[in-house]
């Protein structure tokens, strides 16, 4: 009995299966033609019910296939469109697509459509929201002083320029079809939401890997990440051309984890909140000049590959934080007048561009990293940076906070300049420094911001010796900061090594070219050098003096001097040559005379007189110590006679100088 109520069963199943898809065929075979997919959109759509092509047993595109005057048509008539606005998902929509200076009043929503013929928006209005979710272009999209006033949603894998097709299997490693490649320009579009360029996918703990077997990790920590209206977006890939510049975004622009495979412009584009970068790879030109970001700039491990084109962020003014952290520049970076509100993090950035833009009169910057005028409100943090580039410059750059810790400075021998042109400082402004090599981020107590200090002004006295020109004001300015820190032997250190840069690579250079004034101005530097330190040592003047008068004390001894009065009486030469030779001492008379001629300028044979005083008498100009008045040396001794002209002048030369150092003239 249950045997025949299974077969009963089966039976009726079977021709149940059978009806399904005869109506299937049949529901297929009533869309068969254009007219009459036409017609049952317009159904779908005054129902409030979201025409699925695919569901509706139109298998293969043939089936989905309508003109795109058709969906103008479609969008432009509201007077039939449920309050759901319009829904198209799996279209194929054959001809030009022309909406320009059209103005859409409901929420459009074309999904997983492909479009074989040429997309122009330009100058269309959407007054809700546009989603082009998992579509694919296979034709230009322009889409010039387009407006959005809410969210536009490019999600999912877009094809913009007909990348990777959203109903497209593809495995790792394989490559993305050659034939879909076409370009995407969007002048002065306005979103008044949020643009979003990715996959929708919340962050999860393991790695991603894309369609060319490139592995990522989801960024989960984001300061501006919340969970209530904002989505995580990754894995977009643009094959051709992308241009939204003078675009106007509302809320934020997000393309988390997204790929370019050729040129982006964004010159000029106006965001109300986040641009979200994080993760993206370039692999062409990337421009955001002049843009206008209110919120935070946040491009962590961004890869710029192109090696030719710069990366321009020229004049770009960023209300919030810029963070470069772990970003790689493959080709040269431009951030010219480049205006930060918050800090500026570019923490274990790579810049590794080797071209020589020097004498290239078509380049926009002479240098591979180009940080000149940048001004950044907060911090300036480039710690770990790796500047494996020809050149780089920070010229005229303000900031509050600057940190150059463990930074690798730019080294490329190819340079016909050598090595002293590859890092310009020159108008760079800051409140505090900091250039350590350890990996301490804090400092508890006083010792160790000496230490740093100490740390800080050895590690950029030879970056500025070996890498950067002479320039004064760098000096200057890293003196003025030791100073107000309270490290005043730094800050006189720094002057000094000013002042030895300067007679090295400035003075010695013109000592010929600038003749005698280059040589005279040479020997000056190195005498004050080498006397009272530029003024900062008056002290070391004593060394030379008390050289001299302790040499002033073997010349003037008592043997060696005379009485004013016996002056006078000069002997004859007869005298002087006439008397005899002296006999050859013996040892012991040649050490007795040793220990007399020592101790002899220290003992006074007379109570008139002592060789120290003498000495020191001689020496101090404007000075009379009474020590001197009544005796000279005797004229038979003319080395004596000629020393003490030489102690006066080295006396007259040497007091001065400590006496200017000590009041501050000599600096």
């Amino acid at each position: 009995m249950n045997m025949r109520a299974d077969v009963f069963r089966s039976r009726w199943l079977a021709i149940g299966l059978t009806l399904s898809l005869c109506a299937q065929t049949r529901a297929a075979e009533r869309l068969s033609e254009p007219a009459q997919v036409a017609g049952w959109i317009r159904a779908q759509l005054a129902q409030g019910e979201v025409a699925d092509l695919a569901q509706a047993g139109l298998a293969t595109p043939e089936l989905r296939r309508i003109s795109g005057p058709f969906l103008v048509e479609l969008l432009t008539d509201s007077t039939n469109i449920h309050l759901h606005g319009v829904g198209i998902t799996g279209a194929v929509i054959t001809g030009k697509f022309d909406l320009r200076n059209a103005s859409i009043s409901h929420d459009t929503q074309l999904e997983s459509c492909r479009f074989e013929g040429e997309v122009d928006l330009s100058g269309s209005h959407f007054a809700k929201g546009l989603s082009l979710a998992g579509c694919q272009f296979e034709r230009d999209v322009i889409a010039k002083a387009m407006q959005v006033d809410w969210s536009v949603n490019l999600s999912s894998a877009i094809a913009f320029s007909a990348v990777v097709p959203t109903n497209m299997a593809l495995r790792a490693g394989q490559p993305l079809p050659e034939t879909l490649r076409a370009e995407f320009t969007a002048h002065g579009l306005t979103v008044a939401a949020t643009a979003q360029f990715g996959t929708a996918a919340r962050p999860t703990e393991t790695a991603v890997t894309d369609a060319q077997g490139q592995t990522y990790l989801p960024l989960l920590t984001s300061p501006s990440y919340d969970p209530t209206n904002y989505s995580v977006y990754r894995q977009t890939v643009f094959q051709g051309k992308l241009d939204l510049s003078g675009a106007s975004v509302e809320k934020k622009l997000v393309a988390w984890l997204a790929r370019f495979k050729n040129d982006v412009n964004l010159d000029g584009v106006k965001v109300g909140g986040t641009v979200w970068l994080a993760d993206a790879t370039f692999h062409g030109k990337f421009s955001l000049g002049y843009a206008r970001i209110a919120d935070e700039l946040t491009a962590r491990n961004v890869w710029f590959l192109h090696t030719n084109a710069p990366v321009n962020f020229y004049g770009a003014k960023i209300g919030g934080e810029a963070c470069f952290s772990g970003a790689r520049f493959c080709g040269p970076a431009n951030f010219i007048l480049v205006s930060v509100g918050g800090n500026f993090d570019a923490s274990s950035a790579q810049f590794t561009n080797q071209q020589d833009f020097v004498n290239d009169p078509n380049s926009p910057s002479h240098y591979n990293a180009d940080f000149g005028s940048l001004n950044v409100q907060g911090y300036a943090l480039f710690m770990d940076v790796e500047f494996r580039c020809a050149r780089v410059s920070f010229k005229d750059a303000t900031c509050q906070r600057l940190f150059l810790d463990r930074v690798v400075w730019p080294d490329c021998p190819a340079l016909e300049q050598g090595n002293t042109n590859r890092l310009r400082l020159e108008g760079l402004t800051y409140q505090h420094i900091r250039a350590i090599q350890n990996q301490a981020e804090r400092t508890p107590d006083d010792s160790d911001w000496h230490r740093n200090h100490r740390e800080t002004w050895q590690t950029l006295r030879h970056v500025l010796a070996t890498k950067a020109p002479y320039s004064t004001d760098v000096y200057d300015r890293l003196e003025d900061f030791f100073q107000r820190d309270g490290e005043s032997a730094l800050a006189d250190d720094v002057n000094v090594e000013k002042r030895r840069q300067e007679r090295k690579r400035v003075l010695w250079p013109a000592r010929w070219t600038d003749f005698p004034h280059g040589i005279i101005s040479w020997f000056k530097s190195l005498a004050l050098d080498g006397l009272v330190c530029y003024g900062r040592r008056p002290w070391q003047a004593l060394i030379p003096s008390a050289f001299f008068i302790a040499l002033g004390c073997w010349a003037f001894r008592f043997e060696n001097m005379t009485r004013e009065s016996k002056i006078r009486e000069e002997p004859t030469p007869t005298q002087i040559w006439t008397k005899q030779p002296a006999q050859p001492p013996s040892p012991r008379l040649v050490l007795a005379r040793l220990s007399r001629s020592v101790l002899k300028p220290l003992r006074s044979r007379s109570p008139n007189y002592h060789a120290f005083w003498y000495s020191l008498d001689q020496f101090v100009p404007l000075v009379d110590l009474k020590a001197s008045d009544e005796w000279w040396p005797d004229p038979l001794h003319r080395f004596t006679w000629h020393y003490l002209v030489f102690h006066k002048i080295a006396g007259a030369i040497l007091i001065p100088i400590a006496l200017a150092a000590l009041g501050g003239i000599v600096k």
